[in-house]
């Protein structure tokens, strides 16, 4: 799955998840200052991104992550290194 398919799962999930209108939701939308997020909501993201793509995202890979576009960056990678795993 390449980064677009991740920030569109992402979009789709913020939007559920903060209640926000789509337009608002950009790679450089801030999660908290930007979507009014806090923390249990950006967890809220990452579990339904984990179901959608049967991958696990350790929160702390996501430490220091403020927008869509660096969240996006960081699943990314870690989908790709699960494909390229013997087990993945």
């Amino acid at each position: 799955m390449d980064r677009d398919q991740i920030l569109e799962l992402l979009t789709d999930a913020a939007v559920e998840v903060m209640d926000v209108a789509r337009e608002v939701v950009t790679p450089e939308a801030r999660f908290v200052e930007d979507l009014n997020g806090d923390s249990l909501s950006v967890l809220e993201i990452l579990e339904i991104l984990q179901e959608k793509l049967d991958v696990d995202l350790p929160t702390e890979s996501f430490d220091g992550v403020a927008t869509v576009g660096e969240a996006a960056d960081v699943i990314t990678k870690i989908a790709a290194e699960r494909a390229e795993s013997p087990a993945g």
